[in-house]
């Protein structure tokens, strides 16, 4: 007998997936946005659009946990942007920046 190696999503309840990269977010401290897409009736597939925020570092972490999960996720467009300004003082003097990953991910369902 083969080991399994990916859990599939059920397409009417994405919520485990969604809930464990909420997870990830909240253990790396990464701001987490993900919407899904709807899914077509024989799609075999769920579409995810994904936005990490945070310092290099922990972004960094986070997409490293992303491909350790034990889902079938194909990463079909990443966008990193790095020394996002987000904090300035009165002088408009950048104070600390962000880094932003948009990822778009096809989890295989069931």
């Amino acid at each position: 007998i083969q080991r399994i190696r990916y859990i599939a999503i059920d397409p009417e309840r994405p919520l485990r997936f969604i809930e464990t990269i909420e997870q990830i977010g909240r253990i790396t401290g990464v701001s987490v946005v993900l919407t899904i897409n709807e899914k077509k009736d024989d799609a075999r597939e769920l579409l995810f659009q994904t936005t990490l925020q945070g310092n290099e570092k922990d972004v960094r972490a986070m997409l490293a946990l992303i491909k350790q999960l034990p889902y079938q996720i194909n990463i079909t467009h990443i966008s990193f942007q790095r020394d996002i300004p987000i904090n300035f003082n009165r002088q408009q003097t950048i104070l600390s920046t962000m880094t932003r990953l948009l990822l778009t991910m096809r989890v295989a369902t069931q």
